[in-house]
């Protein structure tokens, strides 16, 4: 049973150490989508609107204001200049938060700019928009340029939100309702998700930059920290920690209670045992209670002790080294090794025998009525003793002939009372 339960607690540490190990190489990372390539993922690029030619222009018809590309992310952005007569002007893109293990904060969103300051005359370049998640506003961006030292701020964070629920979403830039030119440069946005993987991708990790001369509603001031991707994996390890702990708890109980109630009983009740008088009878049976407290009843002479014929007569090996000094040849040895063997054998298994009626009788004793003193014994009581007795003349002459001459080696003819 020790070996079973044994097996068995490797075996489902085993499958648990698999599942764990798959689970590790599931990990939280964050996705890029582009102002051109989409998203890295899917490839899906975003929508501009309105789609009147010369509203969004990317960096290479992008007007009087001119970034440099390199410092963009993948070399791209794209920009436009709102007018009120536009009515609004947007950018939009689906992505999916899918997280087997979600952080606790929930999933995040991040959008990037590159903003300017331009102090020349008749050039827009302040900035200011709404972002919104699934058709509701989550935030707002504003950015007065900077007159006095003109210059590019390149991959600006303008806008995040870390507590978005799993599942797809819609995110939305828009410019809308205003009297004045608003300019708006859509660089790159960045959302987690989790997939296999065996390391992040080179580019999930934006560089740093000074901070934006802005001053947006929900202007981040950090960017995105990157011990939300070991956030899975702890999680992970955690439920196959658990989990392994209760399979073994629940295995040990099993194993519990899956031990036969009689050897329980045997512990608390010990069997019992016998004495006797000088004459050899009556036999008191002696059984200890649970409490201590010792019971005694007579019996009839008819139960018999258990019997131990090796301790009162020489045994096969006895027999054995006193006959190993007489003169012999190998011959005659080895047979009567082998007989003497097999004698011993028979002799064994009758002792056996001898034993489980000792038990059966002793049992048939305790079930007697304590209040009867009459020493009487039931039917089947009285059948186990002729067996006992039988038998006891039977181990008695089975003990005689291992001095026989055909038990030594002497002569192949067996004695007479002994069948092969």
């Amino acid at each position: 049973m020790v070996m079973v339960g044994a097996l068995a607690i490797s075996i489902i540490w085993s499958i648990l150490l698999v599942l764990d190990t798959t689970k590790a190489a599931i990990r939280p990372v964050n996705r890029t989508i582009d102002d051109t390539y989409g998203d890295e993922k899917t490839g899906v690029p975003p929508k501009y609107f309105p789609l009147s030619v010369g509203v969004w222009a990317n960096q290479d018809n992008n007007g009087r204001i001119r970034p440099d590309p390199v410092h963009a992310f993948k070399n791209t952005f794209m920009s436009s200049t709102y007018h009120p007569e536009y009515g609004n002007t947007s950018v939009t893109f689906d992505f999916v938060d899918v997280m087997k293990f979600p952080d606790p904060s929930g999933s995040a969103i991040y959008i990037y700019f590159t903003t300017v300051d331009d102090s020349r005359e008749y050039i827009t370049s302040k900035t200011e928009c709404n972002f919104t998640i699934d058709g509701h506003k989550k935030g707002y961006y504003n950015h007065d340029p900077d007159l006095l030292n003109p210059g590019f701020q390149y991959k600006q964070l303008v806008f995040f939100d870390e507590h978005l629920t799993n599942g797809p979403h819609t995110f939305s830039i828009v410019t809308s309702g205003l009297s004045y030119h608003v300019y708006t440069n859509f660089d790159y946005a960045m959302y987690t998700t989790e997939e296999e993987i065996i390391e992040p991708p080179a580019t999930t990790q934006p560089p740093s930059s000074p901070p934006p001369s802005t001053t947006p509603s929900t202007t981040p001031s950090t960017t995105p920290s990157t011990s939300r991707s070991n956030n899975a994996s702890l999680i992970g390890g955690i439920v196959g920690g658990v989990v392994s702990f209760v399979a073994v708890i629940i295995l040990l109980i099993w194993i519990l209670l899956r031990k036969p109630s009689k050897r329980r009983h045997q512990v608390e009740d010990p069997p019992p045992y016998y004495s006797a008088n000088s004459n050899g009878i009556p036999w008191t049976i002696q059984s200890s209670s649970s409490k201590g407290a010792t019971e005694s009843r007579n019996v009839t002479s008819t139960v018999l002790a258990r019997i131990n014929f090796f301790s009162k007569r020489s045994t096969a090996a006895e027999h054995a080294r006193r006959w190993s000094s007489a003169p012999h040849n190998t011959e005659q040895e080895e047979l009567r090794s082998q007989r003497q063997n097999q004698l011993t054998e028979r002799l064994r298994v009758m002792m056996e025998e001898m034993q489980v009626l000792q038990d059966d009788l002793c049992q048939e004793s305790m079930t007697l009525d304590p209040s009867d003193n009459q020493g009487n014994i039931s039917d089947s009581g009285l059948m186990l003793r002729a067996q006992i007795m039988n038998m006891e003349g039977q181990i008695t002459q089975l003990r005689e002939l291992f001095q026989s001459s055909w038990a030594m080696g002497l002569t192949d003819d067996p004695p007479p009372e002994y069948t092969l």
